[in-house]
């Protein structure tokens, strides 16, 4: 499976290790490849699609920070995925292959992770039900399914995919 992955999606799977451990966590989450992916330099990451700014990304991990930081009595070496972020590493898979492209890269862990409603990561953007889309859009404009990918997929066609898996949703729900 190690090797569908590009080089940056290990480098943010190990960094997400580096800064979970910082933090005092026994286990990595998805939030902690959000705080990798910001802090990974790269021309493609989630800093400049959800901060406008350094110190309002800063300000955002120092909250976050906060909020957890009664619950981290321990620090331990032993870093473990939890059942969430394994789920975002298989479902990246899946996105691969959506986008056609060869390796999994950072954008494809993201937006699988945006497919599970109940992650830490969508909790944060849990006021935009359009959040996919807008990253999806993102990306688009960025030019990364072109450039990394054998036969790009249009911007209408994920739309249409995403109108498509959204009715086949609300006919689920109807039925039950």
């Amino acid at each position: 499976m190690v090797k569908y992955f590009s080089i940056e999606t290990k480098n943010i799977v190990g960094k997400s290790r580096d800064i979970a451990s910082e933090m005092g966590y026994d286990h990595i989450s998805t939030m902690h490849f959000f705080f990798a992916d910001c802090e990974s330099g790269s021309n493609y990451s989630l800093l400049n699609f959800a901060f406008k700014t350094l110190t309002e990304y800063s300000n955002f991990k120092d909250s976050y920070l906060k909020e957890i930081k009664d619950l981290l009595n321990f620090v331990t070496d032993d870093i473990t995925l939890t059942t969430e972020a394994e789920i975002a590493i298989r479902s990246s898979l899946f996105q691969k292959k959506k986008y056609n492209q060869q390796l999994v890269y950072p954008w494809h862990l993201f937006l699988a992770i945006l497919d599970n409603k109940e992650s830490l990561l969508s909790e944060c953007f849990k006021d935009d039900p359009d959040i996919k889309n807008k990253l999806v859009n993102y990306y688009t404009d960025l030019g990364v399914f072109d450039l990394y990918t054998n036969v790009s997929f249009s911007t209408k066609f994920i739309t249409q995919y995403s109108s498509v898996k959204a009715g086949i949703l609300k006919y689920i729900k109807q039925k039950n």
